[in-house]
């Protein structure tokens, strides 16, 4: 018997443990497996790259997830590495981010990922060695180009630890032309990384060209990097329509005299200073169509370098012109609008190709967009969106209007309120403490004075107000308008009170000036549920007679004043009492006479019997 009860219990413990287990098949407490590395946002597999690289670190069911929910942690080597990034797994574990690959040496590198358990996932990624060569004045156009005796910045990383570095330049149209770098040394740090700046040997004009850098450590690790030893021209910028200045400038022998040619005319003669340099501004014709046109110098008996300059289509021309609708100087100079990413001010001129662009107006603080000003040639989808597209289609005027933040205030709070009206517009009325973005061009002003007040005077700190005749203003920046109210001289309060009926003026305050024939009323009864409520008169003090037993009064208010209407219940009707009560003594009556009734015959009964 004790051994079935044991088998009983064993086997619901095995129930119970395998419900559990099916309840929660994705537990997970650990990473067991290795993530992937792939590229940023995509699925190509990234085994290796350069410091700087970026790459996705992905986990999921299949490779590399962590617990439900968990933070997951990326490290460079080790869990005491540098750290990358952290993300928050999903509920099945999965998750991905983004990381940059850390300065380090070359070789094989882990990427560890971890979800606070003791089990980590990693992979591996292969450090490849970097190099980068960059010309320093006087050679500024194109960054890799320069001439002997010019220094060059180089830099590299990735190469292995406390190495020696060798330097060699390779003519790329000859290999077999190499110039070693042998001052100064170079020796990479304890995480591969080396700078400093060399100077371009005494390379013959003959030997001019494209030539490949090599950095090599002494492990065999490599990388290379290209530049240009030689004299040139170059032109800033490289196109632009008909009208476009541009500069033309470059490095030849040193102290020549030149001649510059675009598209073979003579545009400019002059001579090279001490280090090969030249500088000429040029602006391209108006007869020049669109194309690519050669630029170039000469000098010497046959010395010459060019290079190209692209003429295109000329390009609309927008004036950027701000509260063109209402007073154009009206705006605030921190208004702008973007288009196509860039920002413009007042006053700018912007050259945009045909067709439809993305456009934003930004509202300074204070200030609130109005509409879009657009022309003949332009306009925006929405007119009143700060957030719009503009077609453009030829030259013309294009901006938009802001109108700046005004706040109305009344002093007191109640002597009343401001109406603004519009010179082509609708009236509108603000109470004491309203804000508008207000358009800035002019208007009318009316105040509306409450009862026992009288409009005094204005105030402004956000536009001219004229009161010479009748009252106008024209708001121009942020601030407040103000209207100044002042009590009459000779004003009185009247207050009304009344538990029922419908007075008339309403329970309440009310100022009245001195003097003036005030009438009160209320109506004479009123019914709630069964009771009528009937008014009886009033009691008043001040200028109200004391008492009286009517529904209306007049006086002339000359004080502060009160009336309070009294009221008294009266049953609706007493024929519906007396039926209640009629029938109760029936019933009552009944009840007597039954008993009665039933006392004598148990009695008859019992007499009977004996």
């Amino acid at each position: 018997m004790a051994i079935k009860k044991l088998t009983t219990i064993s086997i619901i413990i095995i129930l119970v443990t395998s419900t559990i287990q099916v309840a929660l098949p994705m537990a997970r407490a650990e990473i067991f497996s290795d993530p992937f590395l792939v590229t940023v946002g995509g699925t190509t597999a990234v085994t290796r790259g350069a410091v700087g690289t970026q790459v996705d670190v992905v986990g999921n069911v299949t490779s590399g997830a962590a617990g439900e929910s968990a933070l997951v942690t990326v490290y460079w080597d080790s869990l005491a590495g540098t750290l990358l990034g952290s993300v928050e797994a999903d509920g099945a574990g999965a998750y991905r981010i983004t990381v940059t690959i850390p300065s380090a040496t070359a070789g094989t590198h882990w990427i560890i990922v971890n979800d606070g358990e003791t089990e980590s996932g990693g992979a591996a990624f292969i450090m490849i060695p970097t190099l980068s060569v960059n010309s320093i004045p006087p050679a500024y156009f194109p960054p890799t180009i320069a001439l002997p005796g010019d220094d060059l910045a180089v830099s590299g990383s990735g190469f292995a630890p406390n190495d020696d570095i060798t330097l060699i330049l390779n003519l790329t149209t000859n290999p077999a032309t190499n110039y070693v770098i042998t001052a100064p040394a170079f020796h990479t740090s304890g995480s591969g990384t080396f700078s400093g700046i060399i100077t371009v040997p005494p390379i013959p004009v003959a030997n001019f060209g494209t030539y490949v850098f090599y950095a090599t450590d002494e492990a065999g690790n490599y990388a290379t990097d290209t530049v240009t030893i030689d004299y040139y021209i170059t032109t800033y910028p490289a196109s632009g329509p008909t009208g476009t200045e541009i500069w033309i400038m470059g490095r030849i022998a040193p102290e020549v005299a030149y001649d510059l040619r675009f598209n073979g005319a003579l545009i400019a003669t002059d001579t090279t200073d001490g280090s090969g340099s030249y500088f000429q501004t040029y602006t391209i014709p108006t007869v020049s169509s669109p194309g690519t046109y050669p630029v170039e110098i000469i000098w010497g008996i046959s010395n010459s370098r060019s290079t190209t300059f692209i003429v295109t289509a000329v390009l609309p021309q927008l004036t950027i012109s701000f509260g063109a609708h209402y007073d154009a100087d009206a705006y605030s100079s921190d208004c702008r609008v973007i288009i196509d990413g860039n920002s413009y001010y007042h006053g700018d001129v912007v050259s945009l190709s045909e067709g439809v662009h993305t456009c934003e107006a930004v509202s300074p603080a204070d200030w609130g967009f109005l509409r879009w000003n657009q022309g003949d040639n332009n306009w925006v989808s929405d007119i009143e969106n700060p957030f719009t597209m503009l077609t453009v289609t030829g030259n013309g005027l294009f901006g938009a209007s802001w109108g700046p933040l005004v706040t109305f205030v009344t002093i007191p709070s109640n002597g009343g309120t401001i109406t603004v009206q519009e010179l082509f517009g609708e009236n509108v009325t603000y109470s004491s403490g309203q804000s508008a973005i207000m358009t800035p061009n002019f208007k009318f002003l009316t105040t509306n004075s409450a009862s026992g007040y009288t409009f005094q005077s204005w105030s402004s700190t956000c536009g001219p107000i004229d009161v010479s005749g009748a009252t106008s203003w024209t708001p121009t920046e942020p601030g407040t308008l103000t209207a100044v109210f002042s009590p009459h001289e000779s004003s009185y309060s009247l207050n009304v009170v009344s538990d029922y009926g419908s007075p008339s003026p309403g329970g309440g305050v009310y100022v009245y000036d001195s003097e003036s024939s005030v009438t009160v009323s209320v109506n004479s009864s009123v019914t709630i549920g069964n009771t009528v409520w009937t008014c009886t008169g009033w009691s008043g003090s001040g200028s109200v007679p004391s008492s009286g037993s009517g529904t209306s009064t007049s006086f002339t208010i000359t004080q502060d004043s009160e009336i309070i209407w009294l009221w008294e219940p009266v049953l609706e009707s007493n024929e519906q009492i007396i039926p209640e009560f009629s029938t109760g003594i029936l019933m009552l009556l009944i009840f007597i006479v039954f008993t009665l009734v039933l006392s004598v015959y148990k009695k008859a009964k019992t007499s009977f019997i004996l």
